[in-house]
Formats: C-alpha cells, sequence, structure tokens
C-alpha cells in the first residue's frame, strides 16, 4: 500500500513539473536564483534594511511572479553599531514588452527585520523585530539562455514600535532601490 501511495505522489510530482516546463514557453523562464545589492536614500543609513541578500523568483503565470528575500547588513557609529537580517517576500504583476526580454512590474510586499544595536561605549545589545510593508516598481530582463536582472524601487515603511534610547521613533520611511543578478532556470 505504501509503495503504491508514494508512487502515485510521484507521478502527480511528475505531472505537474512537466505542466510547468511546458509553459515556461509563454514566459521567459520560471525560477531564478542569485543576490541583490541594496541601496538607500542620502539620510537612510545603507544597513538599516538590506546591504546584500540570496533572492529567489518564481513565475507562476506568464505575468505573475513572487520574489523572495534573504538579506543582511552592518554599520558602525560611534557610539553604537547595527547588526540585522531580514527576510522579504513580494508579489510582481509583470508587462512583457514583446520579445525584448524586458518586463516592467508592479506589486507590493513585506518584511520581516531583525536588527541588533549595541552600545559599543557600554557592552549593551538591544534586538528587535520589525514588520515592514512596500509597494514596488520595477523592471526585470532576460538575456540569454540563463542571466536574469532587475532593478527596482521599494519604499518602504517600517513598523518600529515603542520608543527607546537605540530606537527612537515609531514608525520609518526608507526610500529604498536595488539590483538583483540571477541564474534562471
Amino acid at each position: 500500500m505504501k509503495k503504491l501511495s508514494s508512487r502515485a505522489i510521484l507521478l502527480m510530482y511528475l505531472c505537474v513539473s512537466i505542466n510547468g516546463w511546458s509553459q515556461t514557453g509563454t514566459r521567459s523562464y520560471g525560477k531564478a536564483i542569485g543576490g541583490r545589492l541594496g541601496f538607500v536614500g542620502k539620510h537612510q543609513a545603507a544597513s538599516d534594511i538590506d546591504f546584500a541578500a540570496v533572492s529567489y523568483k518564481r513565475f507562476f503565470s506568464a505575468k505573475s511572479a513572487i520574489e523572495a528575500n534573504l538579506g543582511w547588513g552592518a554599520r558602525s557609529d560611534y557610539p553604537q553599531s547595527t547588526h540585522h537580517i531580514s527576510f522579504s517576500a513580494n508579489y510582481q504583476l509583470h508587462f512583457p514588452i514583446g520579445e525584448t526580454g524586458l518586463r516592467p512590474f508592479i506589486g507590493g510586499g513585506a518584511a520581516a527585520i531583525y536588527a541588533t544595536r549595541r552600545q559599543i561605549r557600554y557592552g549593551t545589545a538591544v534586538g528587535r523585530l520589525f514588520p515592514a510593508f512596500y509597494p514596488i516598481l520595477g523592471i526585470d530582463y532576460k538575456s540569454g539562455r540563463n542571466f536574469n536582472m532587475s532593478v527596482d524601487v521599494r519604499p518602504m515603511t517600517r513598523l518600529l514600535g515603542k520608543r527607546t534610547q537605540q530606537f527612537n521613533s515609531n514608525t520609518d520611511f526608507a526610500p529604498y532601490a536595488g539590483i538583483s543578478f540571477r541564474r534562471s532556470f
């Protein structure tokens, strides 16, 4: 009985996979994995969101995709240093431009950011988890067989919660942009 059910599950998985491969002709690629570099506005510290991230993108149809990022960053401004790790996910609606490989997109997403701020002088550390929300606007480009690049803008609003000496506001707005390089398959 176990062999029969495991074979049935394997057969269903293969059917779904073959269906996914056959549909990739309607979009330029199905999945991609790579890296992302983030940039922030003039008055915002680079590590407040993420400087570098691992990026994964998956298309569910010719126009609909989800992107997930696992990022990290650090900065040292005497008398304190900041280290963080973040996870973000967003939904993207793509608008292909003919057969050029260019796909402008819009969407929205959410992030969870865990930041630790340490007072260098006193050796004290405070760690907090911040939720964040953002719209996203960008352009995706697929070149050749295995290379994908996208550039986007994510004006992020972070909900900082209770004020403390290290975290001195309840909300924060960060003009944030990034560039991603991925291998598509």
